[in-house]
């Protein structure tokens, strides 16, 4: 049952469960299977912005800790991360003016990673941080290790040196090997706790300004993730048509009539909707394709011309061609840069 404090619906960034899925895969495991039983559609992360019921991923996370037979799967989650969305949220906690500033970022853009989760700062004199911790899959201790370690490798870990963490306390069972939690998390950690918490203490005041602080940066990645939790609040109509638009495109062109009868509705009437939503229906699938072509540069090894024709485009040069109008560089460029990028984020 979801608390108050979760919707009534909760979901999960589609990157989010790719990372899960990565993680499984280099347990020496095929997700394959497990994503068809559990019933994700492989095309949805392909999108950057798509979201997977938590419903479905509480199956996924049984089916992938049995699968892996690894005590510590939750916990190595967070180590195969790669997303924008994700890389934006753990930069602007660095370029933030101050400590505090930069935990309160990660409790109000959270909605980014999950819905599910709740984080809540509570500061304790100048120098010491209490971060509780909570998931809507409480219930699942590989949801729980790794929403924990997302925490400390995300936020704490950009704030280096600064804050040193003094204990964990997890609400899950005591493993049988709990040598790996130390190793990973780094700190003393107690099982069997009534809810997940993270004290931290700093070696300066969590109001004194950061040595790291960049407003314009910091003010170009709050514009990205506002924007982006925008649009997640917004329309289900888009939402819905993201998805059927996905799912038809590498197979086909996906018509207005073809994602209208998916829909159960006429043409003309997802015409008239999507005209009183403000939108068109060539804008919106331009803007899917352009989203999907991005990530599957970015975080699949697929070659361009499997990008191509999964995005519905005749060859590789006319992808490129396109691509280059989008992001003012070739595939191949985009590519290496964006590989970089992330490498340097997460050194």
């Amino acid at each position: 049952m979801a608390s108050s404090k979760y919707p009534e619906d909760p979901s999960t960034l589609s990157s989010w469960v790719a990372t899960v899925i990565r993680t499984v895969s280099a347990a020496g495991v095929d997700p394959k299977p497990l994503i068809e039983e559990v019933g994700i559609d492989p095309m949805l992360l392909a999108d950057p912005e798509a979201r997977v019921p938590i419903k479905k991923m509480e199956r996924f996370w049984g089916l992938a800790a049995t699968a892996t037979d690894d005590p510590a799967f939750g916990l190595r989650v967070p180590q195969y991360l790669a997303n924008a969305s994700l890389y934006a949220l753990d930069t602007l906690i660095d370029a933030a003016p101050t400590l505090e500033a930069g935990a309160q970022y990660l409790q109000k853009y959270l909605d980014v990673l999950s819905t599910g989760i709740d984080v809540q700062l509570h500061l304790v004199g100048h120098n010491q941080l209490r971060i509780d911790v909570d998931t809507f899959l409480n219930h699942i201790p590989e949801a729980v290790d790794a929403t924990v370690a997302a925490v400390v490798n995300g936020m704490l870990a950009r704030m280096g040196t600064r804050v040193v963490i003094e204990s964990i306390d997890m609400a899950r069972p005591q493993p049988v090997d709990a040598s790996e939690y130390e190793r990973i998390l780094g700190a003393e950690v107690r099982f069997d706790c009534l809810k997940s918490q993270i004290i931290c203490t700093t070696k300066e005041d969590v109001r004194a300004p950061s040595p790291h602080a960049n407003p314009p940066l910091e003010a170009a990645l709050q514009k990205t993730l506002s924007d982006y939790l925008d649009r997640l609040g917004g329309s289900p109509l888009i939402l819905q048509l993201r998805q059927e638009i996905m799912s038809l495109m590498s197979l086909q062109e996906p018509t207005l009539d073809m994602v209208a009868s998916k829909l159960n509705m006429s043409g003309r009437t997802l015409q008239r909707r999507l005209i009183a939503e403000g939108s068109g229906y060539r804008q919106l699938m331009d803007e899917v394709r352009k989203d999907m072509a991005e990530q599957l540069v970015v975080n699949s090894q697929l070659s361009f011309t499997d990008i191509a024709f999964r995005l519905g485009f005749r060859d590789a040069s006319n992808f490129s061609r396109v691509f280059r109008r989008w992001f003012a560089m070739s595939p191949t460029d985009y590519r290496q840069e964006k590989s970089k990028a992330g490498k340097d984020i997460t050194s």
